[in-house]
């Protein structure tokens, strides 16, 4: 019993010390006053890939045609879509010159991504996914951002919606905090995780890390590689940007199936950061997890395992109830807080179970096989 404990004692030890890390640094973040208005945003081109999104488009597009933004276009490219998605977008967008519609040459997100950097008129290039929408004001809040900072890379927040019953609420708990996580790490100067539905940076920066070079075999990555990059070579110039006129809408993953192979693909990138901290920090969250899971099993056969066990849970669950109740209020889901304490457990397994699939299990994303 004394080894379980004292594992326990250790790991969850870290855990407290990460945790509060973060919390810490999001209430820094979002107590900060945000930019002032610049007097004159330069072109921006908005880059979003596409592939079998028929049911999306019309929403997507609906949302960015409000943009306010002085000078702006939007650069939508077709991965190989199956369905639809061309043609409705054609016609959405007809008379609309800010739009331009083109066809990937090759397969996969990155080729297209590079296809609408080429094609881009601006310099300044903001990227989303099509399962998105957002507000009139999110290109003009993240491009004043990165104009005011003077950074080369800002990383917006991204917000999960259409959450009903316990998994899609749990879904949108458990994404915010994922959020604040990686907000708060590159606030820390010690970036983890972004996410690709929201990020903006230079085209002069993409060049200099050498683009998506070194990560090519990688079917996803195409916001967190280039971020570490980014950093590796000059950390000041990776911000994130804090503001809700900024956040990017997203719905939940309907079917537990859907949601696992998201996650999987999510994981498989891990291990594979050019800041190594970063591996070890993720490694750690899921010895954490397995510990607490392992007890579980563990008790039945040695009784006085229960007590270490009981408070391992406890103690991880004060300290994640400490941190979200700093991160709800930002993204306006207080009311989530009633269902911490039943996704304590669920996280613990879910987080034991993808970083063992990231690792070892094959996915299918968008109708593609990836190892």
């Amino acid at each position: 019993m004394w080894i379980y404990s004292l594992l326990i004692g250790i790991w969850m030890g870290y855990y407290t010390l990460l945790m509060m890390h973060y919390a810490r640094a999001w209430k820094k973040l979002t107590r900060k006053k945000l930019p002032e208005e610049s007097a004159g945003l330069p072109g921006l081109s908005v880059i979003i890939p596409f592939r079998n999104e028929q049911e999306n488009v019309e929403s997507l597009f609906r949302s960015l045609e409000i943009q306010d933004h002085p000078e702006i276009e939007f650069l939508l490219i077709d991965d190989g879509s199956e369905d639809s998605s061309f043609a409705r977008l054609q016609e959405l967008t007809a008379g609309d010159t800010r739009f331009r519609l083109l066809q990937s040459s090759g397969t996969g997100k990155k080729k297209a991504i590079r296809e609408g950097i080429r094609e881009s008129r601006y310099d300044h290039l903001l990227f989303s996914d099509a399962d998105t929408t957002r507000g009139e004001k999110w290109a003009r809040s993240m491009h004043n951002r990165l104009v005011m900072s003077r950074a080369s890379f800002v990383s917006g927040p991204v917000q999960l919606t259409g959450g009903k019953g316990f998994f899609g609420r749990w879904q949108e708990l458990e994404f915010s905090g994922l959020i604040a996580i990686g907000a708060a790490a590159i606030e820390t100067g010690r970036p983890n995780m972004c996410n690709g539905a929201n990020i903006l940076y230079t085209r002069q920066c993409f060049e200099e890390v050498g683009g998506f070079a070194g990560n090519e075999d990688h079917p996803g990555g195409d916001d967190q590689f280039i971020m570490h990059k980014v950093f590796h070579k000059n950390p000041e110039q990776v911000v994130f940007h804090a503001d809700r006129e900024a956040i990017v809408y997203t719905e939940i993953v309907s079917s537990l199936k859907g949601f696992i192979l998201q996650r999987v693909r999510w994981a498989s990138k891990n291990g594979r950061f050019e800041r190594k901290g970063v591996n070890r920090e993720m490694l750690a969250v899921w010895i954490v997890n397995a510990i607490l899971i392992a007890g579980i099993f563990l008790f039945p056969f040695r009784y006085m395992l229960l007590y270490p066990m009981l408070a391992g849970w406890i103690w991880k669950g004060t300290v994640e109830y400490v941190f979200y109740r700093d991160v709800l209020p930002f993204f306006r889901m207080q009311q989530r807080t009633g269902l911490f304490a039943f996704s304590v457990l669920t996280e613990a397994a879910y987080v034991f179970v993808i970083g063992l699939l990231g690792k070892f299990v094959s996915y299918e994303w968008k109708g593609r096989r990836h190892k």
